[in-house]
């Protein structure tokens, strides 16, 4: 492991390591910038990636982007994250089309999709 002391590698070493991760952004509007409750979305979501992966963990932010046809739109974002030993397209694919459920349900230009902190929008 990069970036520890060797002492630290060999206390580390004896506990398993997730070091590869999903992380869904989902967002808090429909039609681009109307506040509405994504809650059931956060159950679905997070039910899904802790089918796929084990667990998951659900944070709170704010985010903004700029919209094609609104500008600025700036919103509360939950952000569901899963780790894992090892990502497969298999698993990949399932968490893509579940963003793509969600961005047409909630009328999304984009739903945004972490990948070992690669940003995907899909």
């Amino acid at each position: 492991m990069q970036g520890y002391g060797q002492d630290v590698q060999e206390v580390l070493s004896q506990f398993g390591r997730m070091s590869e991760s999903v992380t869904v952004y989902i967002p808090t509007t429909i039609n681009v910038n109307q506040a509405v409750d994504t809650t059931e979305w956060v159950h679905i979501v997070s039910r899904e990636l802790s089918e796929l992966f084990g667990g998951a963990t659900i944070t709170q932010g704010s985010g903004c982007w700029v919209s094609d046809t609104e500008g600025l739109v700036e919103e509360k974002v939950i952000m569901v994250k899963s780790y894992c030993v090892q990502l497969t397209g298999e698993l990949v694919q399932k968490v893509i089309e579940l963003c793509q459920k969600m961005k047409i349900t909630l009328s999304q230009e984009a739903i945004s999709l972490e990948v070992n902190n690669s940003l995907i929008l899909i």
